[in-house]
């Protein structure tokens, strides 16, 4: 019963959801009795944490003195699973107002709605050509508005010029321009990431045309260009400064979602000098960080991500800004998903503690890293090894290092790669122990030419630091 498709979708869903659901299902199913009863004792099961009963025992607790066979219970549940996709698809189309608003105003003008249509078509003018700045997906809904405008005047047989369709040309052509600048950043942005081969297709000829065309004045055009040219030639750093700036200047005018995107690149962007060793942009990142946290721009659903909340708290650790980092934890760790916030606190308590010194308290909160997070279970062990090497525990450090090597390889969850990033350091921490003072140079190469390798900076140091 775990595994079916129905039990994992509810799993998925929050409380309040799940609620909506079977209101739904009323609807969908007003006679179906036995599907009603089996997604509410699901329901009931996940609220308080009990357990599924097996298929046999159904008919007893569901419905006495009825016949629930195997049989029913599987056609019961794929029919519950199916009316759960539906539901949540109705759930993300019902939650963007432009679409809705504009499926009404197809459906006022195939009615012949006069006053329906008049007073929607203004909501939906009202919001579609504000002064704020636009997105992708407003240019596409822009395009559909102008065509359900020249059905509308087509249905209506109305004998005057019009201009729907130049003006559904002009949002089309701005939906594309923007739209295939933001995949190509962030096909460039990934790049820097995965170093793949890719093909943005952004040749000269199609940036000439663009700026022959009507999309090269809205400012998300701009913007998007800007990101291009910084990633494409990321040597000239006042690509990064222009945006910048366009990122002060649309602070008021913008969608969060806009302001969000823009700021990740930008945060992108500084990452990437700061691996260049260019440690200005360590500033800069934690700037525009906190701006998009503080203005929520870089929250999804209310929630701010565990990477960047990580990611803020290494910034302020690289700046020895330490009063800061733990106001931060303390401040933001309520944003974090549910099942994130122990182990970030946890771990980003552990790393403050660390570099203010304080060892052994950071131990503490290390163990308790649960290893169900894998990204912080493995920080975690890092982390707990180099305290072990510079405390001098020896014992506990080997001991620590040989049941990381077997989690290590008997994980399934980890990549290939990441398995022989964290595996090279333990063979490598294990070799500055043993490592005989007259090879130091033997070890310090093969710290340099280790291409998977975590904390290469730490390593490299420490070798330095012990054998001279």
């Amino acid at each position: 019963m775990k595994t079916s498709k129905f039990f994992l979708i509810l799993q998925k869903m929050s409380e309040e959801e799940r609620g909506e659901y079977l209101f739904f299902l009323d609807y969908q199913l007003p006679e179906g009795k036995q599907a009603q009863l089996l997604a509410r004792y699901f329901c009931d099961c996940l609220a308080s944490g009990d357990e599924l009963p097996e298929k046999a025992t159904l008919s007893g607790s569901l419905l006495p003195g009825e016949d629930f066979s195997d049989k029913q219970v599987n056609y019961t549940l794929s029919k519950l699973n199916k009316l759960a996709e539906k539901f949540l698809a109705w759930k993300q189309l019902s939650a963007n107002s432009g679409f809705v608003s504009l499926a009404k105003l197809r459906q006022f003008s195939r009615l012949e709605l006069d006053k329906h249509f008049k007073a929607e078509n203004k909501r939906l003018q009202e919001s579609l050509f504000s002064s704020s700045i636009k997105g992708a997906e407003d240019f596409l809904l822009q395009t559909n508005y102008f065509n359900v405008r020249d059905e509308h005047y087509i249905r209506k047989k109305v004998r005057r010029e019009d201009a729907n369709i130049e003006q559904a040309t002009d949002a089309l052509d701005a939906y594309y321009y923007t739209k295939k600048l933001q995949l190509a950043c962030s096909m460039l942005d990934r790049q820097k990431i995965i170093q793949a081969d890719i093909d943005h297709q952004i040749t000269p000829g199609w940036l000439e045309q663009l700026e022959r065309s009507s999309a090269i004045r809205e400012p998300i055009v701009q913007l998007y260009l800007t990101i291009f040219h910084s990633l494409q030639d990321e040597d000239n750093e006042a690509h990064f400064w222009k945006l910048k700036e366009a990122l002060l200047g649309i602070q008021s005018t913008a969608k969060p979602e806009v302001l969000g995107e823009i700021t990740q690149f930008s945060i992108n962007y500084c990452a990437r000098k700061i691996r260049l060793g260019q440690q200005r942009y360590v500033r800069e990142a934690l700037d525009l960080y906190q701006e998009g946290i503080e203005q929520q721009w870089l929250f999804s659903g209310g929630e701010l991500s565990p990477w960047a909340f990580t990611n803020v708290v290494k910034l302020f650790l690289r700046l020895q800004e330490y009063k800061s980092a733990k106001a931060f934890i303390e401040e933001y760790e309520k944003f974090l998903p549910g099942e994130f916030r122990q182990n970030a606190r946890n771990y980003n308590m552990a790393e403050l503690l660390y570099y203010t010194d304080q060892k052994t308290e950071a131990q503490q909160y290390l163990l308790q890293v649960a290893y169900s997070d894998l990204n912080y279970y493995l920080g975690a062990r890092v982390l707990l090894a180099k305290i072990y090497f510079e405390t001098e525990e020896e014992e506990a450090l080997l001991a620590h290092l040989a049941a990381f090597i077997i989690f290590l390889k008997r994980n399934k969850k980890i990549s290939k790669d990441l398995q022989s990033t964290f595996l090279n350091f333990c063979q490598i921490l294990h070799q500055i122990m043993r490592r005989n003072r007259r090879k130091t140079k033997d070890l310090l190469n093969l710290i340099e030419k280790t291409k998977l390798l975590t904390d290469r900076d730490w390593l490299k140091n420490t070798a330095l630091e012990k054998y001279t």
